[in-house]
C-alpha cells in the first residue's frame, strides 16, 4: 500500500533491512512508551471510577491470592465485598482501593464461575497476575492500562508505515495517542482490552497480503496473527467473529501463483488456527454454554442503534429496548414455542444459548438477510465519516488541566478539517491503489467491511472505537501522495503509475464494478426479506384472536392507561407472554402510545413508546406487539410485569379494541408490526434515512 506515484530519478542510498528494521523498532518503542506514559498518567490522575464489571473480579482476587481462578463468595469476606464493589461514576476513586489477602478466611467459599468471568478469562487472568506481582488494588492495575495503551500505539505506528513514510506516521499515530475516543475508553479495560490485540492481529494479516517476501515471514505472521486474534477473543468473545474474516482475507488475497499460493494459504491457515487454538483455549473449552451468541445480536437490533445506523422500517420493529431483559424475555417467548416450559431459562446456560442459536438461525438469520446487511453496509460509513474526535469532544472526560486545552483544540481542530466525508475520500484512495495493485485495493475493501460488519451487531461505539485510525491512514496516505508529488517536482522527476493508462483506467473500472455488485445480494437479500415477512404478518392476520377487557383509568400526567386484567400475569416463579393487537383509528392523524412496564429495577421495566401513523380510509391500523411478565429467579426477587397501555387523554379514545392473538405460543416469531389497510405495499426491510 505504497504511494502511487515514486519519483525516477531520485536516488537514495540504500538501507540495509537490519538497520531498517532498528529504526523501525526504535520509533514504534519510543511511542509505545509516550503512549504508555500518556495512558498511565490519564489513568492515574482521572479521579473518576469507570465500570469494567469490578464485580466480577473476585477470580483475579483469588488468583493473586494464591487460591488459584476460582470466584469466591465475596459476602462471606466484607473486606474483598467492598473492595470487589466500589462507587462507579462519581467524581472520585473506588471508595476502597486495596484488598489484603490476609483477610481471606482460610475456608473462603468458592462459587460457579459466571458467564462473564469465562468470557473474559485473559482480562481477569492479566489482572490478577499484576496484582499478584504488585498487590491487590485498583491503582495497581495502572501499569496494565499504559501496556495496553502503548501496544495499540505500536500497532496503530505499523499500520501507517504500510502506506506513508515514519514522519508521517509518528504524528498520525501521536493524533491517536492524544485522541479524546481513545483515552475515553482506555479507562473502562473491558472494552479497550481487545483492541491492541486486534490491531496487531490486522497488521499481521496485511504484511501477509502485501508482500510474504519468506516462508519464516508468512509462518510468523500467521502465528502472530493466530495468537493476536486468540488473545482478543479472551478480552471479547465477540473477536471470534473475525476468525472466518481473516481465513477468507488470506484464501483470496494472498499473492502468488496457483501452486505457490496453494501451499502458502494452506501453511497460513494451518500455523494460525494452531495459535488461535492455543490462546484462545480458555474461552474454547466450554464455548456453547456461555459465549452470548444470540443475546448481542437482539440486543443490537433495538431502536436505540437504528437511529445510531440511520436505518428504519416503520412498519416492524424485532426489539426496543437496549437492556438485557428484553432478549431475556424473547428467548424464553421462544423457548415455548419450542416446547420448553417450566422456570424461565437462565441467562448464560446452555439452554438458553441451545434456544437463542435456534431463534437466530430460524428467525433473524432466515428472515432479515437484507436487515443484517443493511445494517452492515451503515456501520461502515458511519465509522468512516464520523468516527472521529474533533472540536465538540473536546478535553478528555475529567482532564481539567488549562494549559493541555490548547493542544487538544488544535488537535480537534484539525480533526474535523481532515477526517470529514471519509467514505468519498477513502473510495478516491482505494481507487487509486487499485490502479497499482488491484489485488490490495480489494482485500482493503474487504476487511473494511468485515470490520463494519462487526461493528453493526451492536452499533455502540466501545465496539469499535479502535478504528478511528481509517480515517487518519486515508488522510495520511493522501499526504504521502503530496508528498512524493512534491519530491518529484523538487527533482524534476516525471510521475510514473507503473502500468499504461488504459491499464489504470481498466482496473479502476474492474474495482469499481466489484464494489457495486455488492448492492447486487442486497437487492436479493431485500427480495428474499419481503417474501418471508410477508408471510410472516399474514399469519398474524389470519390467526384467530379473542377480545380483551379493557379499563381505562386517568393517571396523574394527563394520560389514560389502559389496564388488561388477566394479560400475561406471571405466577411465583413463572413466565407469560401474550401476543396482542390494538386496532387504532388512524384516519385523524397519528397516534401514540406507550406499553407500560414495572420490574424490581429500572433494567427489568421494558416500557417503549409506539407511534403509529396516520392512514386515511379503509379501516383502523391494526398494531400487533408481544407484552411479557415474569419472575426471573426461584426467589422471586427479580421480575418485570406488563402494566398497560398509557395514550394521551387527547387520544385515548383512538383505541378502537384490543384483542388477544390466541395460540400466540404456536408462532415462532412475534414482532412489533404496524398494519395499515396498505400494508402490503409498503417495503418489508430496512433503508438508509440519512
Amino acid at each position: 500500500m505504497s504511494g502511487i506515484m515514486t519519483p525516477q530519478s531520485a536516488q537514495t542510498v540504500p538501507v540495509p533491512p537490519r538497520a531498517s528494521l532498528r529504526r523501525e523498532a526504535a520509533v514504534a518503542g519510543t511511542l509505545f512508551l509516550v503512549a504508555a506514559a500518556v495512558g498511565m498518567v490519564y489513568v492515574g490522575t482521572w479521579g473518576q471510577t469507570a465500570d469494567y464489571l469490578q464485580p466480577s473480579f473476585g477470580p483475579a482476587a483469588m488468583f493473586a491470592c494464591g487460591k488459584g481462578y476460582v470466584n469466591p463468595d465475596d459476602a462471606r469476606c466484607p473486606s474483598l465485598h467492598a473492595f470487589l464493589h466500589p462507587e462507579f461514576h462519581t467524581n472520585r476513586p473506588p471508595a476502597v482501593d486495596r484488598f489484603d489477602c490476609g483477610d481471606l478466611p482460610p475456608d473462603m467459599p468458592v462459587t460457579g464461575l459466571t458467564g462473564f468471568q469465562r468470557r473474559t478469562f485473559h482480562m481477569l487472568f492479566l489482572a490478577g497476575l499484576f496484582w499478584y506481582l504488585l498487590g491487590v488494588s485498583w491503582s495497581a492495575l495502572t501499569p496494565l492500562f499504559g501496556l495496553l495503551y502503548g501496544m495499540s500505539a505500536a500497532a496503530f505506528y505499523g499500520l501507517f508505515r504500510l502506506g506513508m513514510n515514519r514522519l508521517i506516521s509518528a504524528f498520525l499515530t501521536l493524533m491517536l495517542i492524544l485522541s479524546p475516543l481513545q483515552l475515553h475508553y482506555l479507562v473502562r479495560l473491558r472494552d479497550y482490552a481487545k483492541a491492541p490485540f486486534l490491531l496487531l492481529a490486522v497488521l499481521c494479516l496485511l504484511l501477509v497480503l502485501i508482500r510474504p517476501r519468506t516462508w519464516r515471514t508468512l509462518l510468523l505472521c500467521a502465528a502472530g496473527c493466530g495468537a493476536a486474534l486468540g488473545l482478543a477473543t479472551g478480552f471479547r468473545a465477540e473477536s471470534i467473529l473475525l476468525l472466518p474474516v481473516f481465513l477468507l482475507g488470506v484464501a483470496a488475497f494472498l499473492p502468488g501463483g496457483f501452486i505457490i499460493r496453494l501451499y502458502r494459504i494452506t501453511s497460513f491457515c494451518i500455523v494460525f488456527l494452531l495459535f488461535f487454538a492455543a490462546t484462545a483455549w480458555p474461552l474454547l473449552r466450554d464455548f456453547q454454554g456461555y459465549s452470548e451468541r444470540c443475546h448481542p445480536f437482539l440486543m443490537g437490533m433495538a431502536e436505540l442503534y437504528d437511529e445510531r445506523l440511520g436505518v428504519r422500517n416503520d412498519t416492524y420493529q424485532v426489539a426496543h429496548r437496549f437492556l438485557d431483559t428484553e432478549p431475556q424475555a424473547i428467548l424464553n417467548a421462544f423457548g415455548r414455542h419450542c416446547g420448553k416450559a417450566g422456570p424461565p431459562l437462565a441467562y448464560e446456560t446452555p439452554e438458553y444459548e441451545e434456544v437463542g442459536d435456534r431463534y437466530f438461525s430460524e428467525n433473524i438469520l432466515w428472515t432479515f438477510p437484507a436487515d443484517l446487511c443493511v445494517r452492515g453496509y451503515a456501520a461502515t460509513l458511519r465509522i468512516l465519516d464520523e468516527l472521529h474526535a474533533g472540536v465538540r469532544e473536546g478535553m478528555p472526560r475529567g482532564l481539567t488541566n488549562r494549559s493541555l486545552q490548547p493542544l487538544f483544540h488544535l488537535r480537534g481542530a484539525l480533526s474535523d478539517l481532515l477526517f470529514t466525508h471519509t467514505r468519498y475520500a477513502l473510495l478516491l484512495l482505494l481507487c487509486l491503489l487499485a490502479v497499482r495493485n488491484l489485488r490490495l485495493a480489494l482485500a482493503a475493501a474487504f476487511l473494511i467491511l468485515s470490520f463494519g460488519f462487526l461493528s453493526s451487531v451492536q452499533f455502540a461505539t466501545r465496539h469499535y472505537f479502535y478504528l478511528e485510525f481509517l480515517a487518519l491512514w486515508t488522510t495520511g496516505a493522501f499526504a504521502m501522495l503530496a508528498w512524493t508529488a512534491l519530491s518529484m517536482l523538487w527533482h524534476r522527476s516525471r510521475p510514473s503509475l507503473g502500468v499504461s493508462v488504459p491499464r489504470a483506467i481498466l482496473r479502476v473500472m474492474a474495482f469499481l464494478l466489484l464494489l457495486a455488485s455488492l448492492m447486487l445480494p442486497l437487492e436479493s437479500f431485500r427480495w428474499f426479506q419481503s417474501h418471508q415477512l410477508h408471510r410472516v404478518l399474514a399469519s398474524y392476520q389470519t390467526a384467530p384472536t379473542d377480545p380483551v377487557a379493557i379499563e381505562r383509568v386517568p393517571q396523574p400526567n394527563e394520560s389514560v392507561r389502559v389496564t388488561c386484567p388477566g394479560i400475561a400475569t406471571a405466577g411465583p416463579v413463572d413466565f407469560a407472554c401474550e401476543f396482542l393487537a390494538a386496532d387504532l383509528d388512524t384516519s385523524r392523524g397519528d397516534v401514540a402510545f406507550v406499553v407500560a412496564y414495572e420490574g424490581d429495577i429500572p433494567d427489568r421495566a421494558l416500557t417503549w413508546e409506539c407511534r403509529v401513523p396516520g392512514a386515511q380510509g379503509g379501516g383502523p391500523t391494526r398494531v400487533f406487539f408481544p407484552v411479557y411478565s415474569s419472575r426471573w429467579d426461584p426467589a422471586g426477587s427479580t421480575w418485570t410485569t406488563f402494566l398497560g397501555l398509557d395514550f394521551p387523554a387527547a387520544t385515548a379514545d383512538r383505541l378502537v379494541a384490543l384483542f388477544r392473538v390466541r395460540n400466540s405460543e404456536q408462532l415462532p416469531l412475534l414482532l412489533t408490526a404496524v398494519l395499515p389497510p396498505d400494508w402490503e405495499a409498503q417495503p418489508l426491510y430496512q433503508q438508509f434515512y440519512r
